[in-house]
C-alpha cells in the first residue's frame, strides 16, 4: 500500500470542505491515474486546535493486516504544513480493513487522538472524515464554531455537502470533548481506555474501576497492592479477620462466636453451640453435656451418669446416676389438691407448689410458690396425700404428718389451727397410706383398718355419726380389710380385698354409688356392681369416683354435669358405676372438680369433662364429653389433678401441669392465668 500527504489551508470549515470537493478528484488522478476505477481511502483531517498554541504536530499511524506506517506533520518549525491534512491510501484489491489512528501532539504532549476504522472495496473510492474538537472551556470558539457538550466543534454539515465517492457518503469520527474517567469506557475518544488509572495500586480503583477499597464494610483505612485490596483499620469493633480486603472488615467482634472480641478468638463448640455476647463466648450445651470442668473449653462433661455432675454441673450424687438423674432425688410420685400440688422424692423428702394461704406447701412461710419448695424437716415420707387446703404425708415408720389449713382438724395433732409445717398426727401406727379431702384426712394402715380425722358434717369420718368435727384420728366403722384408699370432697372410698368398693360421707350427687337413697352415709356403703378393683381415683375437688378395674377398663360414679364421667346431656349424676368406652388398657386414672384423665398403656394421656381453664391440656378451652388427647404427653406413669389443673409424672422422673395457674399451682415460676399445653415443672426432678 503507498500513502500520499497532501496538504491544504483551512480557512474556515466550509471552505474546507469545498476545498477539499474540488481537491479529491485530483487525489485520486494522482493515485490512480484518471480514467480508472480506484480502490482507495482518503482521510480528510479537520480540528479546532489551533497550531501553534494547541497543537504541534499531527501524527497518522495507519495499520493493517500487512501494513503498519506512520506519517508525521508538523504544523510549526521546518516543514510545517496547513490545516486541514488529506492524507489518500490505495491498493489494488478491496478486502482490506485498516485501522488509522490521528494524533494530535503539543510538543511530546498528547492533546487529542482519534480512532477510525475503515475497509477497502475493490474499485471504489471512501472517505474518512476525522475531527479533533478542542475543548473550549475558558476559549473563543471563534465565529464558525459553537462550544458544546463535545467542546469547539464546527457547525453540522448535511452529509450530501460532503464529498463522495461513486456514491457512497463519508463515515464520519468525531469524538467527544470529555475527560477519562475510569469505568472501563473510551470517554474521551482517544483510542485507550482508563488512562491515567493506576489500577494495580489506586485505592479507589483497586483492581477494577470503582472498586474502592475504602468503601467496604466498616474500613476506616485500605491500601491497594497489585490490584487487591488490603484494609489496614477498621472501625470499633469490627475486624477483617479472613485478610480478604475485598470483604471489608466483615467480623463484628462483639458477637462472632468465630472471633470473638479477636480474630484469633475462637469459642468452643465442643458438644454445644457457641454464642458470642460483648466480646466474651457462651457456650450453651448440647443436652446430656455441661461445662464443667473450668477453664477447659467445650462441654466436656457427660451429665447422664457422671456422679459427681449429675444432670447439672456441681450437683453430687451419692447413689447411682441415670440419665441425668439421682435415683435419690428422682420424683416417684405427684399429689394435687385444689391449687396446689406437691412431689415426693425417691429421698423421702417432698416440695410443694401453688397457693398457700395457710401454709400448704410446709416450707414455714405463707408465700405462694410460684415453683417447687422444699417441706420443712420432712426426709423420709412414703407415701402423700394433698387436700383442698391441706397436705399429708406418711414417714418411713409408719407415722403420719399433716400441714396446712386446720380449722376443722383435719391436721389430726389435737389443735384446730393452721400450720406451715409438718405435725405429727396423733396415735396413727402402721400407716401405709394416707389420703385428704375438704377439711378431713384418712389413714390405711397396714392391719386393714382405716382412720379419718377432721370435718365430719356428711359423715366423711366413717365413725357412724355426723359430729361437726375431730380433732384425734378414730377407725372407720366395720372396715378391716381396706386395700387401697381415696378421699374425695365430702367422703371416702376404700377397695376392700376381695375387689369391692365401699364408700362413705357425702352422696349428695352420687359419690356413694349405691343406686341413690341419702345424701350422706356416715358409715362404709358397698358400691353396686364392682367386683374386680385394681385402684380408685378422686380428689379433694371432686364430687365423682372412678375405679380401674383388674381388665384395664375403668368405671365412674357420681357428678356429671360437666360430662366428667360419659357424653351425656340428661345424665347429671351417677348414681351406680357407669363403664367408660375406652380405647386402650388404662394404667392410672385421676379426677378434679369437673374433669377425668387417664394414662394408657400404649402411652399417651386422654382426659375429657369441663375444660374452661385448660384443664383437659389439648391446646383449647372447649369442654369435652369424650376423652381427648393430651398435646404431645407421651409418657405418663402417674397423674394427680386439683380443682382447675392438672399434672403428669413421667417414667424418668419429670413432673409437668397445665390448666388454671393463678396460684402458681403449675409450678411452672409464674402466675400466668392459665397453660392450654402441658409445661414442665420448675426444678423438677432437681
Amino acid at each position: 500500500m503507498t500513502s500520499l500527504l497532501s496538504l491544504t489551508h483551512r480557512v474556515a470549515h466550509s471552505a474546507s470542505l469545498a476545498a477539499l470537493a474540488l481537491l479529491a478528484p485530483c487525489i485520486v488522478a494522482t493515485l490512480t491515474g484518471c480514467g480508472s476505477d480506484p480502490t482507495e481511502l482518503v482521510v480528510f483531517i479537520d480540528t479546532d486546535l489551533r497550531a501553534p498554541s494547541d497543537v504541534t504536530e499531527l501524527v497518522v499511524e495507519v495499520t493493517g493486516a500487512t501494513t503498519h506506517e506512520t506519517r508525521r506533520a508538523p504544523l510549526v518549525g521546518s516543514g510545517a504544513v496547513s490545516l486541514p491534512v488529506t492524507l489518500g491510501l490505495y491498493r489494488e484489491s478491496g478486502g482490506d480493513e485498516v485501522t488509522v489512528v490521528v494524533t494530535a501532539l503539543q510538543g511530546a504532549v498528547v492533546v487529542q487522538r482519534r480512532t477510525a476504522r475503515a475497509r477497502f472495496v475493490a474499485g471504489q473510492s471512501r472517505l474518512l472524515e476525522v475531527v479533533l474538537p478542542a475543548c473550549c472551556a475558558g476559549r473563543d470558539c471563534g465565529a464558525e464554531s459553537s462550544c458544546g457538550p463535545d467542546g469547539c466543534a464546527p457547525p453540522d454539515v448535511p452529509a450530501e455537502r460532503l464529498p463522495t465517492f461513486d456514491g457512497t457518503l463519508p463515515h464520519r469520527f468525531a469524538g467527544v470533548c470529555a475527560s477519562e474517567v475510569c469505568d472501563g469506557v473510551d470517554n474521551d475518544g482517544d483510542g485507550t481506555i482508563d488512562e491515567g488509572y493506576e489500577l494495580r495500586s489506586e485505592v479507589g480503583n483497586c483492581g477494577a474501576c470503582g472498586n474502592d477499597c475504602r468503601s467496604k464494610d466498616s474500613v476506616s483505612a485500605a491500601t491497594c497492592n497489585a490490584g487487591s485490596c488490603a484494609v489496614t483499620s477498621c472501625v470499633t469493633g469490627r475486624a477483617d479477620c479472613d485478610a480478604g480486603g475485598l470483604n471489608g472488615c466483615e467480623v463484628l467482634l462483639a458477637t462472632d462466636p468465630l472471633h470473638c472480641g479477636g480474630c484469633d478468638r475462637p469459642c468452643a463448640t465442643t458438644n454445644g453451640t457457641a454464642t458470642c455476647v460483648e466480646s466474651v463466648c457462651a457456650l450453651r450445651c448440647s443436652p446430656g453435656f455441661g461445662d464443667c470442668e473450668l477453664p477447659a473449653p467445650g462441654c466436656e462433661t457427660a451429665l447422664d451418669d457422671s456422679t459427681a455432675n449429675c444432670g447439672r454441673c456441681g450437683r453430687a450424687c451419692a447413689g447411682t446416676c441415670a440419665d441425668g438423674y439421682c435415683d435419690a432425688e428422682r420424683v416417684t410420685a405427684i399429689a394435687a389438691g385444689g391449687s396446689h400440688a406437691c412431689a415426693l422424692r425417691a429421698s423421702g423428702s417432698v416440695v410443694c407448689w401453688g397457693a398457700n394461704t395457710d401454709g400448704q406447701l410446709g416450707d414455714g412461710s405463707t408465700n405462694p410458690g410460684r415453683a417447687p419448695v422444699a417441706v420443712v424437716g420432712l426426709t423420709d415420707a412414703r407415701s402423700l396425700a394433698v387436700g383442698a387446703q391441706h397436705s399429708c404425708a406418711v414417714r418411713a415408720g409408719g407415722e403420719v404428718v399433716c400441714w396446712g389449713d386446720g380449722a376443722s382438724g383435719q391436721l389430726g395433732d389435737g389443735f384446730a389451727l393452721d400450720r406451715s409445717s409438718p405435725v405429727t398426727v396423733l396415735g396413727v401406727t402402721g400407716a401405709t397410706r394416707v389420703v385428704a379431702g375438704n377439711g378431713h384426712s384418712c389413714a390405711l394402715r397396714d392391719d386393714g383398718t382405716v382412720l379419718c380425722w377432721g370435718r365430719n358434717d356428711a359423715g366423711q369420718l366413717g365413725r357412724g355419726t355426723l359430729s361437726p368435727s375431730a380433732l384425734a384420728p378414730a377407725a372407720v366403722v366395720g372396715l378391716t380389710n381396706a386395700s387401697a384408699l381415696v378421699a374425695s370432697a365430702m367422703g371416702a372410698c376404700a377397695v376392700r380385698a376381695d375387689g369391692t368398693v365401699s364408700c362413705w360421707g357425702s352422696n349428695e350427687r352420687g359419690e356413694l354409688g349405691n343406686g341413690g337413697g341419702p345424701l350422706s352415709a356416715s358409715t362404709p356403703q358397698p358400691v353396686t356392681g364392682l367386683t374386680t378393683v385394681a385402684a380408685l381415683a378422686t380428689s379433694a375437688s371432686s364430687q365423682h369416683v372412678c375405679a380401674l378395674r383388674t381388665d384395664g377398663g375403668i368405671s365412674c360414679w357420681g357428678d356429671n354435669r360437666a360430662r366428667q364421667i360419659v357424653d351425656s346431656g340428661t345424665v347429671l349424676r351417677a348414681a351406680t358405676p357407669l363403664r367408660i368406652t375406652l380405647t386402650g388398657t388404662v394404667t392410672g386414672i385421676a379426677t378434679g372438680a369437673s374433669h377425668s384423665c387417664v394414662a394408657l398403656l400404649a402411652g399417651g394421656v386422654r382426659c375429657w369433662g369441663a375444660n374452661a381453664e385448660g384443664q383437659l391440656g389439648d391446646g383449647t378451652t372447649v369442654d369435652r364429653g369424650a376423652a381427648a388427647p393430651v398435646d404431645a404427653l407421651t409418657d405418663s406413669a402417674a397423674l394427680a389433678a386439683g380443682d382447675q389443673h392438672t399434672c403428669s409424672l413421667d417414667s424418668r422422673g419429670a413432673v409437668s401441669c397445665w390448666g388454671r395457674n393463678v396460684s402458681g399451682q403449675l409450678g411452672l415460676g409464674t402466675m400466668d392465668t392459665q397453660a392450654l399445653r402441658p409445661s414442665g415443672v420448675s426444678g423438677l426432678p432437681y
